[in-house]
């Protein structure tokens, strides 16, 4: 099975904290993963499959991914994400 690299926007509220349980939990194929979240989370540590991840600002910035995950209170910021062809 191929790993993915997947971004995680809205990292450190209450449904990406759902979101980490269950790729945890299910043993999701992950090759890297970024994590998201507004400026005032931007530098935030979350601690995923003992491993400690820095939370990055959502930005406009292109970010190459194979997929992103997001509550729908994000939904408008990610607007703002450029899309991979």
């Amino acid at each position: 099975m191929a790993a993915w690299h997947v971004a995680l926007v809205g990292a450190t509220g209450i449904v990406g904290e759902e979101i980490l349980r269950v790729l945890e939990e299910r043993d999701f194929p992950l090759d890297q993963l970024t994590l998201l979240a507004s400026r005032r989370s931007a530098g935030t540590r979350v601690e995923f499959h003992n491993q400690s991840y820095v939370v990055r600002p959502l930005t406009r910035r292109p970010c190459a991914v194979s997929t992103s995950l997001c509550s729908r209170q994000m939904l408008r910021p990610v607007q703002h994400m450029p899309h991979k062809s």
